[in-house]
């Protein structure tokens, strides 16, 4: 009883035995990292912010946008000094220097 109960389970031990050498042996295959991409351009990120003076949507970067935080007033890409108005309010037509300047970044840091 106890020999048909140890034939029974070697199949399993080998099968085990068989699973933990393919895992070692897949932890030590050396592995090939890519170089990182040199002609990809930096991101720039401007956040689309509609102004309640001229009622344009103006870039304003991620850094403009926390330094004017406590003031409510923002400066936009172009130079234009944003005050925003509420969420609710539809977006106004894009500023063109915003959109220009935010272009002209990326491409001269290629």
């Amino acid at each position: 009883m106890q020999d048909t109960a140890l034939w029974t389970l070697l199949p399993l031990a080998a099968v085990a035995a068989a699973a933990v050498v393919d895992v070692r042996a897949a932890r030590r295959a050396p592995r090939s990292v890519p170089p990182p991409r040199r002609d990809t351009p930096p991101v720039v990120y401007a956040n689309p912010i509609t102004c309640g003076r001229d009622r344009r949507e103006h870039r304003v970067s991620d850094s403009a946008f926390h330094e004017g935080q406590g003031l409510g007033s923002y400066a936009a890409l172009c130079g234009h000094v944003v005050e925003p108005l509420p969420m609710a309010e539809p977006s106004g037509p894009p500023c063109r220097e915003c959109l220009g300047a935010s272009r002209s970044r990326v491409t001269a840091a290629r």
